[in-house]
């Protein structure tokens, strides 16, 4: 005799399986939606910090770096950011910390490195090409 039809616990092991796969995937959609909602919240700072990293990285000038600025976000709040500038213990190489006030009166700090000779004094760079050269002896080292 052949069989034709499904059993019912074919039937109800399919729909079982089914049924998790439809949780998972709901699951999963809810984590994107969650995703997409937080990045499109967020975007405006992150977006901002980009900016403020790519002007600070690019810039030539000290002053203008350091005086800083204000913008507007797009959810209308502001972010003021200002900058120092640290010589590091490698000639010629700079801490750029940068600091932005969110609108809602939190902070952040942003370090960042850059090679800019400009903004070294040569009496530094001598003092340092000199410790360098005593901590690395022209035999392991022949750059400096």
């Amino acid at each position: 005799m052949r069989r034709r039809a499904f059993t019912l616990m074919e039937v109800m092991i399919a729909v079982s399986i089914f049924a998790l796969m439809a949780v998972v995937l709901i699951g999963a959609v809810a984590q994107i939606q969650n995703a997409i909602v937080e990045t499109q919240t967020d975007n405006g700072k992150d977006n901002f910090r980009r900016f403020v990293m790519r002007r600070a990285l690019g810039a030539t000038n000290r002053d203008t770096l350091t005086s800083g600025g204000t913008a507007a976000l797009p959810d209308g709040t502001s972010v003021t950011w200002g900058a120092t500038i640290e010589p590091t213990t490698i000639p010629d190489l700079h801490d750029i910390i940068v600091e932005l006030t969110w609108g809602d009166n939190t902070t952040e700090t942003l370090t960042l490195r850059a090679y800019r000779p400009e903004w070294s004094e040569a009496s530094e760079r001598s003092v340092l090409l000199n410790d360098l050269r005593t901590q690395y002896p022209a035999d392991r080292l022949s750059t400096f």
